[in-house]
């Protein structure tokens, strides 16, 4: 009615001015109902962000009106407020209190997706942790398990090497691939780190080689298997920068969470 009143007996030109004015606030009233409905369908249960598929959580973020991620919100977020708080190798390698890492996902998982930047990276290495422990299976798939081995335990120089890593790396899906690289480039850029010994590079390897690098989906291994398991992680670690790149904190990230079609249950307000 608006439109029809302001442009009776205007010319053309303003009458499809105001018509592009009319179709943008009706497009932000249907994004605003659309908002409204995935908020309610959110409040109505709760999302199981721990212990699914890397590729089952993806999509159960896209149902839910999460923007598209290459990899889990979870670990991505986790990781970034990692990165940025210059975490140390020892604060991973510590077992810290499982009871706030817990009470961390269960916030996660209510749809509060704000982590704040204040939280204590001891709590967000646990968390980091128990997310892994509850993947049904290791990042990179069992079946592959032999091929990576034999790569990293391949004697040849270091070029060829980096290529085959890079071959094997664009085998595996998408979102595989991109949780490899981000938690591979983390792991490997703390390890580097000043402010980390030398020595805690061998720990990293062990306490995490486990969640990237095993041959099934169960986490217990025998000796051989755990052995071979933590040399490639440390040649995947050698290697990360010269088979991924670099890596570069998008620090814009930490806040776009914030703007999330998902508000906490708590306080709305």
């Amino acid at each position: 009615r608006q439109y029809q009143r302001r442009v009776r007996g205007r010319s053309t030109h303003v009458k499809k001015k105001w018509r592009c004015l009319v179709q943008k606030k009706e497009k932000k009233i249907i994004e605003y109902r659309q908002h409204r409905k995935r908020t309610i369908q959110l409040d109505q249960q709760d999302i199981k962000l721990f212990g699914v598929e890397l590729e089952e959580s993806l999509n159960r973020e896209k149902s839910l009106g999460i923007p598209d991620q290459e990899i889990p919100i979870v670990l991505d977020m986790v990781i970034a407020h990692l990165q940025i708080n210059k975490v140390e190798a020892e604060i991973l390698l510590h077992r810290g209190d499982s009871q706030n890492a817990q009470r961390l996902r269960s916030k996660l998982e209510k749809g509060q997706l704000i982590i704040s930047l204040e939280e204590d990276t001891s709590v967000l290495g646990d968390l980091l942790k128990l997310y892994l422990l509850e993947l049904p299976g290791p990042i990179i798939p069992p079946h592959k398990f032999k091929s990576i081995s034999e790569i990293c335990h391949k004697k040849q120089n270091e070029k060829k090497k980096i290529e085959a890593l890079k071959k094997f790396f664009d085998s595996l899906s998408p979102c595989r691939r991109a949780s490899s690289q981000r938690i591979i480039l983390f792991l490997s850029g703390v390890a580097a780190s000043w402010w980390s010994a030398e020595e805690q590079l061998d720990d990293l390897c062990e306490e995490f080689a486990k969640y990237i690098i095993r041959p099934s989906n169960t986490l217990q291994m025998n000796q051989k298997d755990h052995a071979t398991s933590v040399f490639a992680m440390k040649t995947l670690m050698r290697f990360a920068e010269s088979v991924f790149g670099q890596a570069i904190l998008d620090k814009d990230k930490l806040y776009y969470f914030k703007s999330s079609v998902f508000t906490p249950r708590e306080n709305n307000n």
